[in-house]
Formats: structure tokens, C-alpha cells, sequence
């Protein structure tokens, strides 16, 4: 079975996900309509950290996965984000963000056993 990564939809969501949030700390924080150099940067290191996820087919949550495969100092930058942006989603991507809350409770639950 031959698997095109770049179209994968776990990949498409996720970055589909991350670009919206990534976005609005963007604006807020940066105060720029497009995404600023620092921010393109970061994106451009998460889409590759994204693509090449050994897990492709049983995606877990970065956060809960075994396999840390963010540096140090990316991972605190998209923590940041994420922290930041996480309950703004909640206004703008209301449905968006409530099947991110509930796949991530889904699969807290699964990982339980």
C-alpha cells in the first residue's frame, strides 16, 4: 500500500489545525495579516516534524506520543502557540475545536485501556 505523506488527511488535519492557530498568535502577537519570517520558520520545522512521523497511520497526540521528535526550543515555541491560540479556536473554529477536545479525550481514554 503506497501512502502519499503530504496528503495523508491525519497530516492534512493537522496542519490545517496548527496554520490556524499559528495565525492567530501571528496577528496577535506579531501584529502582521500574513505569517512573519519567525512564524514561517516554525511552520515550515512542524509541517516537516508532521510528514515524517513514524505513527502516519495511528496518529496519537504529539503531546502523549513516546517519540519527542520536536527540539527542545521548537517544542516550548509551538507550546506557546498552541497555549496562546488553543481557547481563541474555541470563537472562531467552534466545531473545529470541539473535535480536536474530543479525539484528544478519545484517545486519553483508549490509551487508558
Amino acid at each position: 500500500m503506497s501512502i502519499n505523506i503530504k496528503k495523508h488527511k491525519n497530516i492534512l488535519k493537522e496542519k490545517k489545525t496548527f496554520d490556524k492557530m499559528l495565525k492567530i498568535y501571528c496577528k496577535k502577537k506579531h501584529q502582521s495579516k500574513e505569517l512573519c519570517k519567525e512564524c514561517l520558520e516554525i511552520q515550515n520545522y512542524v509541517y516537516k516534524r508532521i510528514e515524517m512521523c513514524p505513527f502516519i497511520l495511528n496518529k496519537p497526540f504529539c503531546a502523549y506520543c513516546k517519540i519527542q521528535c520536536y527540539k527542545k526550543e521548537m517544542k516550548e515555541k509551538v507550546i506557546k502557540i498552541m497555549k496562546f491560540s488553543g481557547p481563541k479556536m474555541m470563537f472562531r473554529t467552534p466545531i473545529q475545536s470541539f473535535r480536536h477536545v474530543f479525539q484528544m479525550i478519545k484517545y486519553k481514554r483508549k490509551k487508558r485501556g
